[in-house]
């Protein structure tokens, strides 16, 4: 089992894993993801990985089942999802991005996932997510 920074949602049959510093905007992209997505929440903030097979899976940790940071409003409570197979991370910095990057690799948990970068203050991030997941769908059945 590992332990990383991340938020993650359900969206479809897999799941998103959404990192970055603390304050960029993971919590407020899972939430729109969440409600404008059909996205079900598996975890804010901190997610459990675990590998079995050529598999990754994001977990809950039971402490904060359910619970969402939203800035300015307090602890939100969502509906939620646990042992979830992993597609893709999404990492959000504020670097400029490229037009049309290829996803990069990242190793979690043993396994090698997509990684996205994508920029945080980006108003239509959540659409950005959701094309990821949909392009790893069309070109490697990942998802």
């Amino acid at each position: 089992m590992q332990k990383i920074l991340a938020t993650s949602v359900k969206l479809g049959k897999k799941a998103v894993l959404i990192q970055g510093r603390p304050g960029v905007g993971k919590s407020f992209l899972a939430l729109r993801l969440v409600m404008n997505h059909n996205a079900r929440l598996i975890s804010d903030d901190v997610t459990l990985l675990h590998s079995k097979g050529k598999q990754v899976y994001a977990e809950v940790i039971p402490e904060i089942a359910g619970k969402v940071e939203v800035r300015g409003v307090g602890i939100l409570k969502l509906p939620y999802t646990t042992h979830v197979p992993v597609a893709c991370v999404v990492q959000l910095v504020s670097n400029k991005i490229e037009r049309m990057p290829h996803y990069k690799i990242i190793t979690l948990a043993g396994i090698q996932i997509p990684l996205f970068t994508f920029n945080p203050n980006f108003v239509y991030n959540d659409l950005q997510v959701v094309a990821a997941v949909r392009f790893l769908q069309q070109k490697d059945g990942v998802c």
